[in-house]
């Protein structure tokens, strides 16, 4: 990215795998690399405590590059590094997070913040916990085509751990069950209900809402009027 992008600000979420190795390890191999860029390379962790996490990578991004001190005695990076915060981010976060900061002498400058529903109505995709992410590629390597599964499973926050691998969306009784290539021998036995919707640019499949709405009515009026058990 910083070799595509050679001028501006480049964001980078960090937090996929392990965002302490991420920042430490991509910090220290392209130390001179990003601070010959003309702009900023701002780490995005996006998972875990925000307070405990951005504590952990300021040391490490102070440690690494270094920077300069305001007339307050208040450290602040090298101007081509920051970091922002945007997950979990309200009202009472933003002020732990710069309390935090200024505790350990780190000025604010360093870091910016995203503003999500937790700065609005505190509804978002987190209220379900619901998220679509890519799961599975091909790419050609010396003319071979090569398959590869793609997933995130944050060291800081295991709740966040996506599949991997192909799915399928398997009928089970008056639900469903999302299997994946990698779960199971037995996945070409798995029927899919899923259908392509959106292909190449192409709407490959008309649906309205009332469609939508008939289809949640048939599943919720199972769930109120399905036998109830007493133990």
């Amino acid at each position: 990215m910083i070799t595509t992008y050679k001028t501006g600000i480049v964001s980078i979420v960090s937090d996929t795998y392990n965002v302490y190795n991420f920042v430490e390890t991509m910090s220290t191999e392209y130390r001179d690399a990003i601070l010959e860029r003309d702009g900023v390379v701002v780490f995005r962790p996006d998972s875990g405590d925000p307070c405990e996490v951005n504590s952990k990578l300021i040391d490490k991004l102070w440690d690494i590059f270094g920077g300069t001190y305001t007339e307050d005695g208040y450290k602040v990076l090298v101007p081509q590094v920051r970091l922002i915060q945007g997950d979990g981010i309200d009202r009472d976060m933003l002020n732990k997070i710069m309390k935090m900061l200024i505790a350990k002498r780190f000025s604010v400058d360093n870091i910016v913040f995203g503003s999500g529903g937790g700065l609005l109505q505190k509804f978002d995709r987190d209220t379900c916990k619901f998220a679509i992410k890519a799961s599975y590629g091909t790419r050609m390597i010396d003319g071979k085509l090569h398959k590869f599964e793609i997933k995130k499973d944050p060291v800081t926050s295991k709740g966040k751990a996506s599949k991997g691998g192909r799915l399928k969306l398997h009928k089970a009784g008056h639900g469903f069950m999302t299997m994946s290539s990698t779960d199971s021998g037995m996945w070409a036995s798995y029927t899919d209900e899923l259908e392509v919707v959106f292909e190449n640019g192409e709407i490959m499949r008309e649906q309205t809402f009332d469609d939508v709405r008939k289809t949640s009515e048939t599943y919720l009026e199972y769930e109120i009027n399905k036998p109830k058990v007493y133990a």
